[in-house]
């Protein structure tokens, strides 16, 4: 019975500016810039406490292909943590840092250290003492914009080991992020690999949990508020051949949302204190960057649409939150007072707009936004800095926002 585990990270984007954020705190700015390199310390103390056999990275290491010599060298020092303790680390790169970035503060990696090239798919082999464990197949990007189903270069070797295939890829065109690398997840199960490592999508996901296990364990750090929840590595325990994926967190701010319903609500100084008190209960865990999303039809909607009321509102938060806690935004959705289920029924252009609002594919319309934005030769190479990759995040929110203010000038609103 052969027993062993690997840990599984991807998209550490080491030394992310937190755009946005940083620009509107210099207190916040200075506590978020160590986020993303303090996840990599936590991230490399999990894999000792856990004694894993190797270490697998799937792409976006770095956030820009301009990484800081900072970040570098943080990489580098845990990189030899690893080494030392005997683990195996193989690495590839992805969208954000092709080939490693535009250049190198490193001269030589620890010796436990593959780093993928980009013209091949090529092998490691794991062992344990003289047992063959594992063989690890990886390939880097070489450009950030790679268009290749690089998936259909994997071809499993014929060592009866457990084989690893670890690639920075979007399978079946997730709309919500960049479509780099393109697969299918057939593709990944017509490889006959048994574990697929993958980097690219920030959430967790698990898209098939075995024969192969398809895995993407989000990134170790939010970047920016529409990546919620927790954020970490998987931790992947092989068992006669069979992964069972554990969670371990390493991040340490998170991101949430505060929803509040106004509709049963009558004054501000109510939404102030739901919101709040939901918010300090959250923020008890761990330093948190929060959104509140006020929902809802009922007489506060006009008021929460007054000039200047949404911005005072986030300040009265700002002013009662604890050092741990920074409001980032408050998002009106709410509508006037009206049966939604009832005007869908109607007849009338407002039940046109219910219903084409009900149909439509938000992340489709906002993604070929973004890709027309990231094709404009003024506007392509700024991607990174316009926050593209938020915007699409965000897309379901901009849809209901878009359906909220197209209601309130149909029925006489004004914001």
């Amino acid at each position: 019975m052969t027993t062993f585990s690997f840990a599984h990270i991807a998209d550490l984007h080491l030394d992310t500016p937190f755009s946005g954020l940083a620009s509107l705190n210099d207190d916040l700015a200075a506590r978020l810039k160590n986020a993303s390199l303090d996840a990599w310390d936590r991230v490399v103390q999990g894999c000792l406490d856990h004694g894993v056999d190797f270490v697998v990275i799937a792409g976006d290491v770095y956030d820009s292909d301009t990484a800081s010599v900072r970040a570098q060298l943080r990489f580098k020092r845990g990189l030899a943590r690893l080494s030392d303790a005997g683990i195996p680390v193989m690495v590839v790169h992805g969208n954000h840092d092709p080939n490693g970035g535009r250049y190198s503060a490193i001269e030589r990696w620890p010796e436990q250290v593959t780093v993928f090239g980009t013209r091949e798919v090529t092998h490691v082999e794991i062992r344990r003492g003289g047992d063959l464990l594992a063989v690890v197949s990886g390939i880097s990007f070489p450009e950030r914009h790679v268009q290749e189903n690089l998936a259909r270069r994997f071809a499993r070797s014929e060592h009866s080991a457990y084989h690893v295939a670890v690639l920075h890829t979007n399978v079946d065109g997730d709309t919500a992020h960049g479509v780099y690398a393109p697969c299918t997840l057939q593709d990944l199960v017509d490889s006959r690999y048994d574990y697929w490592a993958l980097g690219h999508i920030h959430a967790r996901r698990v898209l098939r949990d075995h024969a192969p296990a398809v895995v993407y364990p989000g990134n170790t750090q939010a970047r920016h508020p529409n990546e919620t929840g927790p954020k970490g590595f998987a931790l992947v325990q092989v068992r006669d051949g069979t992964a069972q994926v554990n969670w371990v967190e390493t991040d340490s701010w998170r991101f949430g949302v505060v929803g509040c319903d106004i509709t049963e609500l009558t004054s501000l100084d109510q939404v102030e204190e739901q919101v709040s008190a939901a918010a300090a209960r959250l923020a008890s865990e761990r330093p948190m960057v929060l959104r509140a999303q006020l929902t809802g039809g009922g007489v506060l909607h006009r008021d929460l649409h007054r000039a200047g009321t949404v911005t005072s509102l986030l300040d009265a938060l700002r002013d009662r939150a604890s050092t741990d806690l920074w409001w980032d935004d408050v998002q009106v959705q709410t509508r006037p007072a009206f049966d939604r289920q009832q005007r869908l029924q109607g007849e009338d252009f407002i039940a046109d707009l219910l219903n084409q609002a009900e149909r439509a594919d938000a992340h489709a319309a906002v993604g070929e936004l973004v890709e027309t934005l990231r094709g404009h030769p003024a506007l392509g190479g700024l991607a990174d800095e316009l926050g593209l990759d938020a915007l699409l995040a965000d897309a379901p929110a901009l849809l209901r926002e878009a359906e909220v203010l197209a209601l309130g000038l149909l029925e006489g609103e004004t914001r």
